[in-house]
């Protein structure tokens, strides 16, 4: 809600991508990477915060395009975090 904010204030084009769960069951939130990818607003990027099996299959698809992908680590986990 804070960048969709940010984003309205600043004119800047977005787009909500919402997991369809009872189409895609359990696979939807991966659908739901493939539909973002590619949208007509196809970014030049993507920013990952966090790296569950979400978020690091969609950094793998939007590489597999040619995008840039930033990572943003977690800053409460250590390097001995894992």
């Amino acid at each position: 809600m804070i960048a969709a904010r940010w984003a309205r204030a600043r004119g800047v084009a977005q787009a909500r991508f919402d997991p369809r769960w009872s189409a895609h069951g359990r696979a939807a939130p991966f659908k739901c990477n493939d539909e973002m990818l590619d949208d007509k607003f196809a970014a030049t990027g993507v920013v990952l915060f966090g790296g569950n099996g979400v978020a690091l299959n969609l950094g793998q698809k939007a590489e597999a395009k040619g995008l840039t992908v930033m990572r943003v680590a977690d800053p409460a986990k250590t390097p001995a975090d894992g």
